[in-house]
């Protein structure tokens, strides 16, 4: 087969986003590598494993904007793409990684070619009769490739003994012991120091799995895609998924606890249907009670769940592109014209509130960590939302461990000491009514692998939640309750409700048991307000309004737009003019529909050092919060226990029902100009770029190092003001904004107090220069990120996205 050259970039474009993996060679006439490896190169496309992978090279001098894409420093440098993404690259620029991409490449075909003939083996088919072609030509003498002789050596002695075997699974692992470990060996293993057992298949069947210890971690090969593993140490493991196709799909570390075999008939692999064998290897252990949240049964609950809604989920996220390219061309956000008949029927009604959920006054918000779900459930708020979205950095770990601190909570036997001092909850009747905010539909989960897809973050966390806690919930006499983020349409909302109805029909509970509370915080959603309580009027508990998302939506998805340049972060309050629209007709259409309309966040918090300082930002919490009661709002958030007290005062003094459900507010007519009025009185000050990147910076920063909610400038940050500063910061780049200064808002100027604050902040570790380089690239960007979350996620400690060949 001929490698096939790359004449364009936009050719280079569309190939790497296909859904086959392609091998890019990047070379050089002038390079001597080259020449040796080429030949190498074209050879493998040749064999079998041509079909599963694409071959392609690209001339250096002649396609420079590729090579700098990619970040070619050396020839010759192969490199793996899948679905858009760079999942391996190998360099070599001397003989010795001359060498070892040669055997890089031979690795691939190892695995190719020790996958076939374990199969052959396993079944006991004669060799020559084996329907693999290259192992066919290599046996009939027609191939000479050095490391394909020496596996087929292997492979035929193994063969051999098992067919002499007359009780093959009695002597099967004498006869497999070669095979077995020298794909060990092509896979980089070590070599087995204890055990090599087998399952005990009868004759007539293969054997479904091969159990090796390597340094005494145990490690399991399996056959085929319809058993799991036993057997296996505590995780976290690490996997490498092979496909059906065979050829190494995925690996991922953290991946799964103690998963039973299935019977060969069960034809329900809630892993890897895609897969044909999978090779698991114990890496460490979870500490505590993680373990306990990875069942098998639960594993199973988030395969139905991914396998039922993630292909609606990824045509929901693609319609989000396509809608932001409307956008670009200049279309405007609006009403939709197709629902006008939900929006004008005054007929329909939400589902009356649940249980706990009539009276939400004050709602505290917050990370998953035990400490914090200890104080802010003895806060004294109606609600805690435990959050796993924006004030959780999404390293497994935090999430695991926030499973495991949601399920304690529940069964009430949560406590946590340090430093002589113990936390422990109230009693019952006198903590927060628990909810539970996932992530955002865009955020992937790549600890979990399903089909060779890493699973939805949103499905992860609130399937691992509700399957463990679902039942002991409503004992307690509440619900399964959460809090949906960043939705952008009704649709997406509609996805929910399915998620819901499927999930509460899997655990036999009745449908409208769980409930779920809106985030309007995208500029989209805004205008789908009512087709978003329909979608969900059988589990909705109402709308809230996230104010710091919706600042960056409205300018994100207007970024091209100059009229959506905001001034200083500070000056974008919630009485201007597309805020305050924005709020009124959430007020409006929440209690036009029978459910609560929650306020947005106060994200002070005490300044300990300085009285005056502290009075002054109380006294803006104060206001705030009588704002929107005087508003009709029927709660709102704080982010810091200290904050609950002021918050309740305001509420207990102005609301003196349990809710505001009959202030209608049917005086508001908000059209789609008040929605998009950015008239906002204010300038950009140099203060107030620094402060944006001060914020992002320590904010992306701690991130990095596992911390999602950070204080800063007695601030509680978390991803939401984060992205304000980061898109505003792009804003002002990008529309050659200047300060009321006159200093000219460019890169350069960004960099010069980047390298100020950083400065400032060192001590935070080697994450803040990671942090600094994103935030430059950032502002040169021809177009923002769509998260900083999504775009940082794979740079977390312990984060290995799956790499796909």
């Amino acid at each position: 087969m001929v490698v096939k050259a790359i004449e364009s970039y936009e050719q280079f474009k569309s190939l790497i986003e296909g859904d086959k993996p392609i091998i890019i060679d990047f070379w050089a006439t002038w390079c001597g590598p080259c020449r040796v490896i080429g030949p190498i190169f074209e050879k493998i496309s040749d064999t079998p494993a041509g079909d599963k992978i694409d071959f392609y090279k690209v001339d250096v001098d002649a396609q420079e904007k590729i090579s700098a894409e990619v970040g070619i420093q050396a020839m010759p440098t192969f490199v793996i793409f899948h679905k858009g993404q760079a999942v391996k690259k190998i360099v070599g620029a001397n003989p010795n990684a001359l060498q070892d991409n040669s055997a890089s490449f031979w690795s691939m075909l190892a695995v190719y070619v020790g996958i076939s003939l374990l199969y052959e083996t396993a079944s006991n088919r004669p060799g020559r009769h084996t329907r693999d072609p290259l192992i066919r030509q290599a046996r009939e003498g027609k191939r000479s490739d050095p490391h394909l002789a020496s596996l087929l050596t292997s492979a035929s002695t193994s063969a051999a003994q098992v067919r002499r075997s007359s009780s093959r699974h009695a002597t099967g692992s004498n006869g497999l012991d070669g095979l077995a470990l020298e794909l060990l060996r092509r896979l980089g293993t070590h070599k087995p120091r204890t055990c090599l057992t087998y399952d005990s298949s009868p004759p007539s069947r293969r054997p479904e799995y091969i159990d090796f210890c390597i340094d005494r971690p145990r490690v399991r090969l399996i056959f085929p895609p319809t058993i799991l593993a036993s057997s296996l140490p505590a995780p976290p493991l690490s996997v490498l998924l092979i496909s059906k196709d065979l050829h190494p799909i995925a690996t991922t570390k953290n991946f799964i606890h103690n998963v039973r075999r299935r019977r060969p008939r069960a034809r329900t692999d809630h892993l890897l249907a895609a897969a044909s064998a999978i090779l698991f290897r114990s890496t460490g252990k979870i500490e505590g009670d993680q373990a306990s949240i990875l069942t098998p049964e639960a594993l199973k609950f988030l395969a139905v769940l991914h396998r039922s809604f993630d292909s609606t989920r990824q045509s929901l996220l693609k319609a989000r592109q396509l809608r932001q390219a409307r956008f670009d061309g200049g279309a405007l956000p609006d009403f939709l014209p197709e629902t006008a008949h939900i929006r004008n029927n005054p007929t329909w009604q939400c589902a009356p509130p649940a249980p706990g959920l009539r009276d939400r006054r004050v709602e505290i918000t917050g990370p998953v960590d035990r400490k914090m779900v200890i104080n802010a459930l003895n806060s004294g708020a109606y609600t805690y939302m435990a959050d796993f979205e924006d004030s959780t950095s999404p390293t497994w770990a935090n999430l695991m461990d926030g499973q495991v601190n949601m399920r304690a909570a529940i069964n009430r036997s949560i406590d946590f000491k340090v430093n002589n001092k113990e936390y422990k909850l109230k009693p019952q009747g006198q903590t927060a009514v628990l909810l539970v905010r996932p992530r955002g539909w865009h955020l992937n989960e790549e600890h979990i692998v399903v089909d060779g897809k890493p699973m939805s973050g949103s499905l992860v966390d609130f399937g691992l939640y509700f399957f463990h806690n679902a039942h002991e919930l409503v004992r307690s006499g509440y619900g399964p309750y959460f809090y949906l983020p960043k939705m952008e349409s009704h649709l997406e909302a509609r996805l929910w409700n399915d998620v819901f109805n499927l999930s509460q029909d899997y655990i036999k509970m009745p449908r409208g048991t769980i409930r779920g509370t809106v985030l309007i915080e995208t500029i989209t959603a805004a205008f789908e307000m009512d087709e978003i309580l329909y979608e969900l009027r059988q589990h909705s508990s109402g709308l809230n309004c996230g104010r710091w998302d919706y600042i960056f939506s409205f300018i994100k998805r207007q970024r091209y737009n100059p009229g959506s340049i905001l001034p200083d972060r500070a000056a974008v309050t919630m009485t201007v003019p597309f805020m305050q629209g924005y709020v009124n007709l959430l007020i409006q259409t929440c209690h036009k529909r029978g459910v609560a309309a929650i306020g947005g966040m106060a994200a002070q918090i005490p300044i300990k050092d300085n009285p005056q300082a502290n009075d002054a930002a109380m006294e803006k919490v104060r206001a705030d919060k009588l704002r929107e009661v005087q508003a009709g709002h029927d709660g709102t958030w704080v982010a810091h226990p200290a904050l609950v007290k002021i918050a309740l005062e305001i509420f207990d003094k102005n609301m003196l029902g349990p809710n505001q459900y009959h202030v209608r507010r049917e005086e508001v007519k908000v059209s789609a100009l008040d929605l998009l009025n950015s008239n906002v009185p204010g300038q950009i000050t140099e203060a107030g770029v620094r402060a944006n990147v001060a914020a992002l910076l320590v904010y992306c920063a701690n991130w990095l190092n596992g911390l999602g909610c950070v204080p800063v400038a007695n601030m509680m940050e978390d991803a939401a003001t984060g992205e304000i500063s980061r898109l505003g910061l792009w804003s002002w780049v990008y529309h050659k904004q200047k300060t009321a200064e006159g200093n000219a808002i460019t890169p350069a100027y960004v960099d010069r107090i980047l390298d100020e604050e950083a400065a400032k902040v060192s001590k935070i570790g080697a994450s803040v220069e990671k942090a600094k380089r994103y935030i430059a690239d950032q502002v040169r960007a021809p177009a923002p990120d769509e998260f900083l979350t999504t775009a940082l996620y794979s740079h977390l400690p312990h984060q290995h996205a799956p790499a796909r060949i």
